[in-house]
């Protein structure tokens, strides 16, 4: 293996993430003046681990397609892939992680041997099918998961847990979603991990089910709440749902800054529909219609990292605040639209929990049934 090779990995299991990058840009350099498919391909997959330690997740996708081009190995291709598909969803970029996961399924279905990589994709195709609202599919992977790992020991259960956990959050079966958590937690034994993993799930539950999410943010905190990553600011945003709006708005400026310094597109909408929702309260709806105007043109081409309909509902109340005179045309188009998503893509047996119990849903149900 190449000196500055073994180096970059050295320096990025040390957490000196900037010296390994170097590293691996030099070994790049070095690879491109003598070719060596091989060795490049490696040096490439590992710059591109290293980027995304620095938030550069953008990069790093465009070293992994590089490195799936010229990587040999079947294994090691699909690890790239798996590697790509989550720089992809950092960015919100949920269809073009599914067709890089499918294509890693399509794979690994030639390959013996390789049931743990296949319950890694089909849990992150799960993940990706729930935040394009495809409920149907997403519960299709994760039971096709859940079949294969009976008997099987495998580092990724808890993460097969936590999707069946944040799907049936979103279909508003809360029990069966608080089951799975639970489930999640009996497969960590650190509290770094039980933080870092289980507890903003756990927020996320608690607050749509009407529960005070204060103790499960009391737990994430000592792990994420430092955070100058997209999980520290993604649970920021969720903390700062707690404060007084003034306070909640500076948080969530903070996390708009870093989401459009860094390209987070799916931050992005998140902390424009909450500075929004701050403003309303703020009285200031002029600076809330703008807020949501931003996060709804980012829809057509980017997943948010919360709940399409939140996005949504948030717009129409925005609208609705400045008097614009499109807010009824726009509930009555969201409605339309969430009926869609109810009769297409949701399991017959979950339609009435998703419109009633979901509280996005049923919050713009019960506006689209006011007179007008």
């Amino acid at each position: 293996m190449d000196p500055l090779n073994l180096l970059g990995i050295v320096w990025r299991r040390q957490g000196r993430f900037e010296e390994a990058r170097a590293a691996l840009e030099r070994a790049r350099e070095l690879c491109l003046e003598t070719p060596n498919e091989t060795l490049l391909a490696a040096v490439l997959s590992n710059l591109g681990l290293a980027l995304q330690q620095l938030n550069r997740y953008a990069e790093a996708a465009q070293h992994f397609q590089e490195a799936f081009a010229l990587q040999k190995d079947r294994t090691t291709r699909v690890r790239v892939l798996n590697n790509l598909a989550i720089c992809q969803g950092q960015l919100g970029q949920s269809r073009q992680a599914l067709a890089t996961l499918e294509q890693a399924r399509e794979m690994l279905s030639e390959t013996e041997g390789a049931t743990g990589a296949y319950l890694v994709v089909l849990t992150s195709l799960a993940n990706h099918h729930r935040l394009l609202m495809e409920y149907r599919r997403s519960l299709e992977c994760l039971e096709q998961a859940q079949g294969m790992v009976e008997g099987y020991q495998h580092w990724k259960l808890e993460d097969l847990y936590r999707n069946f956990a944040r799907t049936f959050t979103e279909l508003g079966e809360f029990e069966r979603a608080q089951s799975y958590l639970n489930r999640a937690l009996e497969e960590f034994t650190e509290a770094y991990q039980e933080a870092g993993l289980v507890w903003p799930e756990q927020i996320r539950l608690s607050s749509w089910s009407g529960r005070n999410p204060q103790s499960p943010l009391n737990r994430a905190r000592p792990v994420l709440g430092e955070g100058a990553n997209l999980a520290g600011y993604r649970f920021r945003l969720e903390e700062a749902r707690l404060l007084p709006p003034a306070e909640a708005l500076q948080a969530h400026r903070q996390s708009l800054a870093f989401a459009q310094q860094y390209g987070f597109k799916g931050l992005e909408i998140a902390a424009h529909t909450l500075s929004a929702q701050a403003l309303l309260h703020l009285d200031r709806p002029a600076e809330a219609l703008e807020h949501t105007r931003s996060a709804t043109g980012l829809l057509a081409d980017y997943t948010p990292d919360l709940y399409t309909g939140e996005v949504r509902l948030t717009h129409y109340q925005a609208l609705r605040a400045s008097g614009d005179p499109q807010a009824a045309a726009y509930l009555e188009e969201t409605a339309a639209w969430l009926g869609e998503i109810a009769q297409e893509k949701v399991p017959a047996e979950y339609h009435v929990s998703f419109l009633e119990h979901n509280p996005f849903n049923r919050a713009i149900l019960q506006a689209a049934a006011q007179p007008r």
